[in-house]
């Protein structure tokens, strides 16, 4: 659990060790909660905290985890879900003789939000470099055209014309 941790060596003198796989993976949590604080606020944020934490939850429980109106909650569990930042699981309630009726588990995977964050990074990289290039484009056509427009001033005048 802890990042950090604390030995003692045969001098008696403490050693800190850290568990840099702990560091990362907190780092990463902690990004992707900024993310979805400000993409969607802090409701949905403490709704992804809910579900993180409880590994597996059906959507009754995450509004009671919570603390947040079943319509609000029922409204962000399905962006975030729509977003892939939550993902559900199907299992069949077996028993009786009755139609068996399935559970809706949420949960989070941590390693596909990551790619999914990253991939949407790449795309907007991509995105903007082919901004400046079409910006370079424009400005470049621009400045000739001034340029055009500044001999030809300049040879009206040498002339005399107005």
């Amino acid at each position: 659990m802890w990042i950090f941790e604390k030995k003692k060596d045969e001098t008696g003198n403490a050693v800190y060790n850290v568990n840099m796989k702990k560091a990362f993976a907190q780092m990463t949590w902690s990004i992707i909660d900024n993310i979805i604080t400000q993409k969607f606020g802090s409701k949905a944020a403490r709704i992804f905290r809910v579900v993180r934490t409880k590994k597996f939850i059906e959507q009754d429980e995450i509004q009671q985890e919570a603390m947040i109106p079943p319509k609000e909650a029922r409204l962000f569990t399905y962006k975030l879900l729509e977003e892939n930042l939550l993902l559900i699981k199907s299992i069949k309630k077996s028993g009786g003789m009755g139609p068996s009726k399935p559970i809706y588990l949420f949960y989070v995977n941590q390693h596909q939000i990551a790619r999914d964050l990253i991939e949407t990074c790449y795309k907007t990289l991509y995105n903007l470099t082919v901004r400046v290039i079409q910006d370079k484009e424009m400005s470049k056509r621009l400045m000739d055209k001034e340029l055009r427009l500044q001999l030809v001033i300049d040879n009206l005048k040498e002339r005399g014309e107005s």
